[in-house]
Parts: structure tokens; sequence; C-alpha cells
């Protein structure tokens, strides 16, 4: 997906100086890396994002820094053995910000990297396409105070679990980290809703997911609201799975309130966002352990 399709570069660049990819490019760049920085072999595979871009890491020198501290030190040491290279290529991903595939804390850490990080994910505004294309359909399909919720079973192998046609908790116990999720989210769905005087509520689940999450909820007389692939082509002319999920997230943004899922990014991310923005912290949570 073209990010600049999700994030308003124009705000962003405001803050911090940014090049696109085909900006790069117009100026004349082979799309070659020269070097390739790495802490260890751990997501060393993150490689094929580069090469998903088309930009290639052929010839490139791989550089292992084998753990990244983000202290002054450190980036002294790393500025210099990267002088000598014009582009480079960083596997960011767990490496510089500490649990940002889980989600980060929100508050100020000491932490340079953490707490700089803070700072500048609070300038990642939605693009003006993106947020119209939430809004248009949070007007058709939802009208008007609705319930966000993101139901996501972790990790993948605890979906075998929920598809199953019989439930089997002794078996969830040992594939999933979150395994009273299903136990409790139909109850404090409709609980939310009730308290709050909530007319609709939109998810977030993966798709695969919809047809059980849709008649457990239906068994308890509520109609889930769901932003479909088709939806999306037709907005923007192609399906992608990360741009669906970055819609939703914007209309889970918007929501009177949101519940979440433990152990969830997305979730973590979103509720980032709604907290960042000034959304008020008791409309913002995740699904408890007990239905109580």
């Amino acid at each position: 997906m073209n990010f600049s399709l999700v994030f308003n570069f124009e705000h962003l660049s405001r803050h911090r100086p940014i090049v696109t990819l085909d900006e790069r490019r117009a100026t004349g760049w082979d799309s070659r890396v020269e070097a390739v920085v790495h802490f260890g072999d751990k997501f060393l595979d993150q490689i094929k994002n580069l090469k998903a871009l088309n930009v290639s890491d052929e010839g490139a020198h791989y550089l292992d820094f084998e753990r990244f501290t983000c202290n002054s030190g450190q980036l002294t040491n790393m500025k210099e053995e990267l002088a000598e290279y014009e582009t480079i290529a960083v596997i960011v991903y767990e490496n510089i910000v500490r649990d940002a595939g889980h989600g980060v804390r929100l508050r100020v850490t000491g932490e340079l990297c953490h707490d700089e990080y803070l700072q500048v994910s609070a300038q990642l505004t939605k693009s003006e396409t993106l947020v119209t294309m939430a809004h248009e359909f949070r007007q058709q399909k939802l009208g008007g105070r609705y319930l966000a919720v993101h139901i996501r079973p972790y990790p993948d192998k605890c979906i075998s679990a929920w598809r199953r046609r019989e439930w089997r908790p002794e078996l969830a116990k040992k594939l999933c980290k979150n395994s009273h999720l299903r136990d409790v989210f139909i109850n404090q769905t409709a609980r939310a809703m009730e308290k709050n005087n909530l007319w609709g509520v939109f998810v977030m689940c993966l798709p695969e997911l919809r047809p059980i999450v849709t008649e457990m909820y239906g068994a308890a007389g509520i109609k889930p609201v769901f932003y479909d692939m088709d939806e999306l082509e037709k907005a923007v002319g192609y399906r992608s799975t990360s741009l669906l999920g970055m819609v939703e997230g914007e209309i889970s943004y918007e929501a009177d309130m949101f519940i979440g899922t433990s152990y969830s990014s997305m979730s973590s991310i979103i509720m980032q966002e709604r907290f960042a923005r000034g959304k008020a912290p008791r409309f913002t949570t995740i699904f408890t352990k007990t239905s109580r």
C-alpha cells in the first residue's frame, strides 16, 4: 500500500523531514541500497519488505550491530561506521523502539528512542483520503453513536481453536494467550452498549472469524458491522489487507467507545491514538478476563 494514502505526510513533514520512495527515484536513484543495518538475526527476514518495494539489497554490506541500546555512545559509533554509505536500509521491527510490535508504554520512560517515538507518533495523523473513506462508511453503515471492538485471538494458532464447531476450553488454554476472550466479549460488548447508550457495534477481526463472531453476536441480539474488502476496492481500486486494517483502525479511533484485545498491536495502536488525541480514557479499554 502507498503510505501517502495512509498518513498525512504534509502534517508530519512539519515535524520531521520526509522523502518518499517516488521522490528518491525521481532524483535518479537506482533503487539499490548500499548497506543494510540489523541487530542480530532475529528479524533479518524483514528484508522482504524492502524487496516488496522493488528495492534491491544485492551487493549491499550487511552490518550487524548485534543489539540496539539507543544511547549516545552507540549512536555515535553507528554514525561513524555508516558515514561512507549514502543509502542505508535499517531493519527496525522491535529493535529501535522496544516492544513496538506489541504496544509501547504510553508514558515517558527515559529511554531515548521510546520517548522520541511518543513525540513523533502523535504526529502520524491519517491522510485526508483515508479519513474520508472511514467517515463515509460511518455515515452509511453506523449512523449515530457506536461502539468499536477489536477481537483478536492471539497468537495465530489460537484461531484454529475459535474456528472449531465445538468450543474446547482446554484446547484454547494450550493454544491461546488470551483464551478468556471468547468467553467474555459478547457480555462485555452488550454491557458497554447498554451502559453508554450506544446504538451500533463495529467489529474488527480477521476475515476467517467473521462468520463465528456474527453468529455469536446474533445469538445475543447484536448485529455486528464490518468493513469489507469489496468496499475498500471500490474506494481505492485494489485490495489490500494492510490498508483494510488502517481504515478499520480509523473507524475504531472515531468510535464513541473502543474495546480492544490484550496482546494485540493493532488494539494498542488504536488506544494510543485515542489517548493522544484526547478521547476520554474511560471510553477506551480492553476485554477483561471475566464477564463481571
